[in-house]
């Protein structure tokens, strides 16, 4: 008898009756019973085992990216202005030292946001 088959006898008498009838078909087809309930439960304990385990699974590490972004800090600049000459409208000379103020003005400015010449 080969691994996996059932014992069957070849009888002459209708099937029915004569598997009841038969101790060693009875037999086998116990130990066939018994060896399908045994196989069902290591499956049934392999796959709660499996379940139970998968909860013991490495999380993925979260994903770190790093970007980099210019921030513009205010700073408080210690620069004196010139005082401020008044203009005349008929003197040319004061819109000379009109100009020559905010030029100055701006050069400091320029200097105190580190901007320069651009």
């Amino acid at each position: 008898m080969k691994t996996g088959q059932l014992y069957m006898p070849q009888y002459s008498k209708p099937l029915r009756k004569t598997f009841l009838l038969d101790r060693n078909y009875q037999k086998e087809l116990a130990k066939h019973k018994r060896e399908y309930i045994i196989r069902f439960i290591l499956f049934l304990i392999g796959l709660a085992l499996c379940v139970s385990l998968s909860g013991c699974a490495a999380k993925p590490a979260p994903m770190v990216r790093t970007e980099y972004k210019d921030v513009l800090v205010p700073i408080r600049c210690k620069v004196s202005l010139p005082v401020k000459p008044k203009f005349d409208s008929s003197n040319m000379q004061s819109a000379v030292e009109l100009a020559k103020y905010y030029q100055t003005c701006e050069a400091l400015l320029k200097e105190c946001a580190n901007v320069g010449d651009r």
